[in-house]
């Protein structure tokens, strides 16, 4: 169990495992069109997604309607059956940048 109080507005979430996993850091299956309209709520800076964009649950026009709220984007498409060593120095340094 983790240290970290549950935020009640996770349970409004449509993402699957939607969860704080540092004050700083969430995480969360596709968001629905209602989860990125609440993102500003919880104070989120920037969305890394790492799924494909040809995922068959991908929200067409995710990235369009997350920077329209000032958000950062950022796709780091993963291939999570052969998922390599350069995406996850990617990650951690936009995690560190920001």
């Amino acid at each position: 169990m983790s240290d970290i109080p549950l935020n009640p507005m996770l349970a409004a979430m449509e993402a699957e495992s939607a969860r704080q996993v540092f004050d700083w850091l969430w995480c969360s299956g596709h968001l629905s069109e209602n989860d990125i309209a609440t993102l500003p709520e919880f104070g989120i800076d920037a969305v890394i997604n790492l799924a494909p964009p040809t995922a068959s649950n991908a929200l067409p026009g995710e990235a369009e309607a997350i920077a329209r709220l000032g958000i950062t984007y950022i796709q780091i498409p993963v291939d999570w059956e052969r998922p390599e060593l350069d995406q996850w120095h990617q990650f951690f340094g936009i995690l560190k940048a920001f």
